[in-house]
C-alpha cells in the first residue's frame, strides 16, 4: 500500500469507518490487495492480512455497512489458496468476498 506503516493504515481506515457511522454503505475492500499479498515477503504478507482483517472489523462496526474482501480474479489465485487468504484476512467477519473488481477475467 501507499501508507508508511500499519498504524497509519489503521488510522486511515477509521476515516471511512467513521464516515459510514449511522448510514448504510457497501465497501469492496482493497481491490487486488489480497491476491497481490502472495508476492510479499512472509512478514509483510502477514501484516497485510492482519490489516485487512482489522479494516473489516472497523468497517463492520456499523452493521449496515456491507464489506466484501476483494479476492482478485479466478485466473490469478487458485481456489484453495484464495480461500486460505480470505480466511486469514477476516472474511468470516465480512459480508462476503468479491471477484473481478479491478481486472476482468
Amino acid at each position: 500500500g501507499g501508507l508508511p506503516s500499519g498504524a497509519a493504515y489503521r488510522r486511515w481506515v477509521e476515516s471511512p469507518a467513521g464516515a459510514t457511522a449511522g448510514g448504510a454503505a457497501v465497501v469492496i475492500l482493497e481491490p487486488d490487495a489480497l491476491p497481490s499479498a502472495r508476492d510479499l515477503p512472509a512478514e509483510a504478507r502477514e501484516q497485510r492480512l492482519h490489516l485487512l482483517a482489522d479494516a473489516v472489523g472497523a468497517l463492520r462496526r456499523n452493521p449496515e455497512v456491507a464489506v466484501y474482501v476483494d479476492a482478485g480474479h479466478p485466473a490469478w489465485v487458485g481456489a484453495e489458496e484464495v480461500a486460505d487468504l480470505l480466511k486469514r484476512a477476516g472474511v468470516e467477519a465480512a459480508s462476503g468476498f468479491a471477484l473481478n473488481v479491478a481486472n476482468y477475467r
